[in-house]
């Protein structure tokens, strides 16, 4: 027992709060921006099966175990007496829309090329790069006092921004409706689990329980979202959740699609420019 309260005592050790682009933040921009680097570079001269599937079971390994020292955490603490409590913290759970991409780059890294994992890189390209990008963007509601929950959350979703740029790099070629609309259907599937434990974990456990925040029992308190929810029927409000998060999806689409074809065009008037010079 006393090794599992050092063990506890080491892994929540407490630092102030973070704010909003304060240097811990800021560092982790840093250390993304440098990550996002690397894969654009990684995907352009290792352009191969053997890196992609590298790149997914590495980086879902690591969000996979970050994630269990999280659920550890969350699970097992101390009173102020040094007492051992155990007393999991349900809202906790691992199966918000920014816990999915961990599940679904361990799954895409294993199965075969084809049609089933093209939506599962679609997901990951639009829905876990956008997820991830609202944390780096508006992180305050993330940042806790435990130095390792500040950190697992950095990681985990600047993991999913710089996935989501390596894919992008990696099937710049090939993005097609199906690696689109295809997302859609995964983010839908996923939808619909929330909203299914959403109603059946509340009736056995009397604690918050608000998987993608779409409980009707305890509401929404995102910014933007929060307002809806308090403002439409509750059928509306997840009509508009979904539509939303599927048209950011269909934004960050075409922003990529536009941007490869600009510099396509740029590549091939350098080509053409070489070529005329010689």
């Amino acid at each position: 027992m006393g090794i599992l309260k050092s063990i506890i005592q080491f892994l929540t050790v407490n630092m102030n709060r973070p704010t909003n682009y304060g240097w811990f933040h800021l560092m982790f921009v840093a250390l993304l921006i440098i990550a996002c680097i690397g894969m654009v570079f990684l995907a352009n001269h290792q352009h191969n099966e053997k890196t992609l599937q590298m790149v997914l079971l590495i980086c879902g390994g690591i969000m996979i175990l970050f994630e269990i020292y999280k659920q550890f955490v969350f699970t097992f603490r101390l009173d102020g007496s040094n007492n051992l409590i155990i007393d999991y913290q349900w809202y906790a759970f691992p199966f918000q829309l920014c816990s999915t991409p961990m599940y679904v780059m361990i799954i895409a890294g294993l199965v075969k090329p084809g049609k089933f994992r093209d939506v599962l890189l679609g997901f990951l390209t639009l829905f876990g790069l956008f997820g991830g990008l609202v944390v780096y963007v508006y992180p305050n509601d993330v940042f806790t006092s435990t130095v390792g929950i500040n950190i697992q959350t950095m990681v985990h979703h600047g993991l999913q921004i710089a996935v989501g740029v390596f894919l992008f790099t990696y099937y710049r070629k090939s993005l097609n409706l199906r690696f689109w609309l295809g997302s859609f259907a995964v983010f839908g599937a996923f939808f619909f689990a929330a909203l299914a434990v959403d109603f059946i974990v509340p009736m056995f456990v009397n604690e918050t329980f608000n998987m993608f925040y779409i409980s009707l029992k305890f509401g929404n308190h995102l910014p933007i979202l929060h307002d809806v929810f308090i403002s439409v029927p509750y059928p509306v409000f997840l009509m508009i959740y979904a539509l939303g998060f599927c048209l950011v999806a269909t934004i960050i689409y075409w922003i990529a699609f536009g941007l490869n074809q600009i510099c396509h065009q740029f590549h091939q008037s350098y080509l053409r420019t070489v070529k005329t010079q010689q």
